[in-house]
């Protein structure tokens, strides 16, 4: 079973990745390339997953758009 968990993105220039903050004060370990969220932008949810060109950028696949501090991210775990 497949489930989602709420979070902030932030980044974390130590590991030069991307990291979820959650609600209940937690951090992911550091988002990966292929990693599978639904974005929530200007009210709209966007399943998608993240990617990195090769000039080390990271982008939202199939979007347009780039990771922004504060965007509001569903993560998919498995349960």
């Amino acid at each position: 079973m497949t489930r989602q968990r709420r979070g902030t993105m932030l980044y974390d220039p130590s590991i030069r990745r991307p990291v979820v903050r959650f609600a209940d004060g937690t951090y992911s370990d550091g988002l990966n390339a292929g990693q599978r969220l639904t974005l929530v932008r200007d009210g709209d949810a966007i399943e998608t997953r993240l990617e990195q060109d090769f000039d080390e950028n990271w982008y939202y696949a199939g979007t347009g758009l780039h990771p922004r501090l504060g965007d509001t991210v569903y993560l998919d775990y498995s349960a």
